[in-house]
């Protein structure tokens, strides 16, 4: 799979409307550093924010206020008299002492909401009953302890000069998040349809009839391998995939292109079973994950190869995604298929060596035609295993 052409977007959509941009050629700054990268501010009013479609008009005491606390859509982009476009409030000087507060007290909330959970499920791992329902919980639970932890340790060293720092990562957030996307949300959809399908028909009974079953796929059932990764176990397996799609879709759509969403997550599907059917041969599988891990390779290869572009922290973030999964892996060896995991890293790693050039010196990278139409028919054939996986368990 060869890139056959690149070509670097001059404009960007947001929500549906120009937005401004420039063009990435070599040596210049990438889209989302340009000055001009976000929308211009309004006409009027001093100070305000962007949340979600919405710019309100503010004072600089609620701007404060607004940016200390943690808001549902979360607050990306601000303006000020100081800034002729909308920045993200880590480039607002004034802003630091309210980020701070906000990073306090999240970290305070996860490691609450981490002791309060742990302590309901102590009763539960002493007792009897599914030992996945109860690890996830158990990693929910761990997950929340640790960000509190760190996050409360990182608020006592912060600086100003770590926030001027982490303002190039808070800018490329923000301009990701600004970005439309298309297949993410329909593959993410396509998972929650055929799990309201599985509580219908029985959870045990819809593995049986469209999983990985290693002998029904040996006997020649070999759309096994596709339709095991429409299916999930529990609610908890079906929320962690779905969330881990959401993020690392919403950046490969970004910076690649949805067709591209599409190749990688079937490509890496599918190798993830092959490696689960041989390596793991007594062993029923379902899940998305190794799609979601084929995201995260590709992610990884596109980090390295990009790493003069990408922020700091992009690469970073994909090998501690990596180095977790394989932990929490090891941890549950007895119900997690650590072999379709690892497949599905590998073939998404192979598809980014495959097609992410060396040195890459523009971002997004535009599909050539052939990987346009190699994405259509990747998504029908997602798609037709959604409904094939339906049609079986029905």
């Amino acid at each position: 799979m060869t890139r056959l052409a690149s070509e670097v977007v001059a404009h960007m959509d947001n929500e549906g409307s120009e937005q401004p941009g420039s063009i990435d050629a070599p040596g210049d700054r990438p889209t989302w550093e340009a000055p001009d990268a976000f929308p211009d501010r309004p006409p009027t009013g001093s100070y305000g924010y962007k949340q979600g479609r919405k710019l309100r008009r503010c004072s600089q005491l609620e701007l404060v206020d607004v940016c200390s606390k943690d808001m549902i859509p979360p607050v990306r982009l601000v303006w000020t008299p100081d800034t002729p476009y909308l920045v993200p409030p880590h480039e607002v000087p004034f802003l630091f002492d309210a980020l701070r507060s906000k990073t306090h007290g999240n970290s305070k909330l996860n490691l609450g909401v981490g002791l309060f959970l742990a302590v309901l499920l102590l009763p539960r791992l002493l007792s009897g009953g599914e030992l996945p329902i109860k690890f996830f919980d158990a990693i929910i639970a761990v997950v929340c302890i640790v960000t509190g932890i760190v996050g409360l340790w990182r608020v006592r060293t912060l600086t100003r000069v770590d926030m001027a720092h982490e303002a190039r990562q808070a800018r490329f957030d923000a301009w990701v998040a600004m970005q439309r996307r298309g297949y993410t949300p329909v593959l993410a959809m396509v998972l929650v349809a055929v799990f309201v399908v599985q509580l219908f028909t029985g959870l045990v009974e819809s593995v049986e009839a469209a999983g990985l079953v290693k002998p029904a796929v040996h006997s020649g059932q070999l759309w096994r391998l596709v339709t095991c990764a429409m299916l999930h176990g529990c609610i908890p397996h079906l929320y962690f995939n779905v969330i881990a799609l959401v993020i690392l879709g919403r950046q490969v759509e970004t910076l690649t292109r949805g067709p591209m969403l599409a190749i990688v997550f079937l490509f890496s599907a599918l190798i993830g079973s092959i490696f689960s059917l041989y390596l793991m041969p007594n062993a029923t599988s379902v899940g998305a994950s190794g799609g979601l891990l084929g995201l995260i390779g590709f992610l990884a290869v596109l980090g390295y190869r990009c790493r003069r572009i990408l922020p700091p922290g992009f690469l970073r973030s994909m090998l501690i995604s990596i180095v977790l999964i394989a932990a929490i892996g090891v941890m549950g060896y007895q119900f997690i298929d650590n072999a379709a995991h690892f497949g599905g890293l590998v073939g998404g790693a192979c598809v980014g060596m495959a097609y992410i050039n060396r040195g890459e010196t523009a971002l997004p990278i535009e599909p050539s035609r052939f990987a346009k139409v190699l994405g259509v028919v990747s998504m029908l054939i997602i798609l037709t295993a959604a409904l094939g996986s339906i049609r079986t368990m029905l």
